[in-house]
């Protein structure tokens, strides 16, 4: 069994000027995603905006959308786009401060006026916590009936020490990094540079706390992520665990999505019934999804190497680039998801 303790690590312009045709019929077979957040840094904030048709997966950016955040003293500054549906927002004017409400008001396009309900960014907090390692198998039944037994390592998760004098939401988000080697080729003299691959873990898994009805003062939650082993352990792993206080309106809002999407999908996908968010137009019968949060968040980082791992070696599955039969990304990592030649600045600080 192996044990570590985590520690706290604390473009193109558009105008918002232009003239709308606000009499321009709305489509109510199109609805709108949008996903945003500020937090207790000095910035920057993002917002994402995207449509899809009813009944479709598939979503669509919305660009030239002029946005507004403004806080609870009536301060404003505007988003800038930054790529494909993307806005960001410097903090020069306003910057996320515990205690503070925020909300955001968007002109689409179209026309379509959309704001979101006010914030305050939660004051509360939880403490730092350890992660315990073990290894286990987990067993599945292929589509001919055999069981197969896969090697996993499970990260347990502890806090102690929580102060439940103010009610506290807690969600949890985690995501990887891993070094992934390309095959050298027979015209190379010197190995290819690696990819470091990004990837959240439980994509489809909402992790949430309340202090509602809690009267202890830890948290001990068991397996509180899995990941397969495969042969991307023979090397340094990093794990980034955000936790992020929420407020109640937002606990809710992903507490229904758990309710309704967690088995289905991500928390990105539409949900099988809709869900509301904080966000609403106020000219049009668009349909909204997606909510703009007020967080404070908190980093952890931790490392696992290959020693930390019993029999390693016997465990692993390969990526299919060392089985003799190579797909295209082992010759050129870049071809994979989430993948950068660009090593992460925190990569080697992080032990």
């Amino acid at each position: 069994m192996m044990k570590r303790l985590i520690y706290i690590l604390p473009v193109l312009i558009i105008s918002c000027e232009e003239q709308f045709d606000f009499g321009l019929q709305t489509n109510s077979d199109m609805e709108y995603v949008i996903t945003g957040e500020i937090n207790q840094s000095n910035g920057p904030y993002n917002i994402l905006i995207q449509q899809t048709k009813k009944g479709s997966k598939v979503p669509v950016a919305v660009n030239g959308a002029c946005i507004k955040l403004i806080d609870s003293q009536n301060n404003i500054e505007e988003f800038r786009a930054n790529g494909a549906g993307n806005y960001e927002v410097q903090g020069e004017l306003i910057q996320g401060t515990p205690g503070m409400s925020y909300h955001v008001e968007i002109v689409l396009p179209d026309g379509t006026e959309i704001v979101s309900e006010p914030e305050r960014l939660p004051t509360s907090t939880i403490p730092d916590f350890s992660i315990e390692w073990e290894q286990g198998l987990i067993t599945t039944t292929t589509g001919l009936g055999i069981d197969v037994e896969t090697p996993v390592v499970y990260g347990s998760l502890k806090i102690d020490n929580i102060n439940t004098e103010e009610e506290t939401f807690v969600l949890w988000e985690i995501e990887e990094v891993y070094q992934f080697l390309q095959l050298i080729q027979f015209i190379q003299f010197t190995p290819p540079p690696p990819c470091y691959i990004t990837r959240p873990i439980g994509s489809t898994e909402i992790r949430l706390f309340s202090s509602e009805d809690f009267d202890g003062n830890s948290i001990e939650e068991n397996q509180f992520f899995m990941r397969e082993i495969d042969d991307s352990f023979l090397r340094k792993r990093i794990f980034t665990i955000t936790q992020l206080s929420i407020t109640e309106s937002n606990f809710r809002h992903l507490e229904n999505i758990k309710t309704l999407n967690e088995n289905t999908g991500s928390i990105f996908d539409s949900p099988p019934g809709r869900v509301i968010g904080n966000l609403r137009s106020t000219n049009s019968d668009a349909v909204v999804h997606g909510y703009f949060q007020a967080v404070n968040s908190s980093v952890f980082r931790f490392a696992i190497y290959p020693d930390e791992i019993p029999n390693l070696s016997s465990l692993v599955r390969t990526h299919g680039c060392s089985d003799g039969r190579p797909e295209p990304p082992c010759w050129d990592c870049s071809l994979l998801a989430n993948s950068t030649f660009t090593r992460p600045s925190f990569f080697d600080e992080v032990d």
